[in-house]
């Protein structure tokens, strides 16, 4: 008798708490949203006024995490002399090479042998590739089962299924 008025009462709370979530989120669905805009508040339409300059600068005046010294922004070389050029690192670089369109769709192998072909479509031309042979200049290194190892103009890539 006390667990069934228990259970009673425990779904009537349970009822009267979804009652309540349900209620706030058809109110909060189906209430029009009203601003209101007072005299004191500006309506500004010029875009320039949006943007507002910052006027810091950046000082790095900071203890190097590694070598353990503070670096200073100016350093003085020449007895005093200020430095007004910084050395620039030298960038190399690197040529792109256009890589031909490579899509592996599988390879092959008999139970009798060790060699794996693969399957492969390159710029459209389908072909079967033994390991260690090249195809419109495209060489096969290593073939896997979900993925190959080509070298294209000395670069090496792995393209998977």
């Amino acid at each position: 008798m006390k667990n069934k008025k228990m259970v009673s009462i425990l779904l009537l709370l349970v009822a009267v708490i979804w009652g309540i979530i349900i209620y706030r989120i058809l109110n909060t669905l189906n209430s029009p949203t009203i601003s209101v805009l007072s005299n004191t508040d500006k309506v500004v339409n010029n875009d320039t006024s949006r943007f507002i300059r910052d006027t810091f600068q950046i000082s790095n005046n900071y203890r190097d995490p590694f070598l353990g010294t503070i670096i200073r922004a100016n350093k003085e070389v020449n007895g005093g002399a200020k430095m007004n050029k910084e050395k620039q690192p030298k960038v190399q670089v690197a040529t792109v090479t256009k890589w031909p369109a490579i899509v592996y769709n599988g390879m092959i192998r008999k139970k009798e042998s060790v060699q794996m072909v693969a399957l492969l479509k390159i710029d459209g031309k389908t072909d079967v590739v033994a390991k260690g042979s090249s195809m419109s200049g495209v060489q096969l290194v290593s073939v896997y089962k979900d993925s190959i190892q080509v070298i294209y103009e000395g670069e090496i890539k792995t393209i998977k299924k």
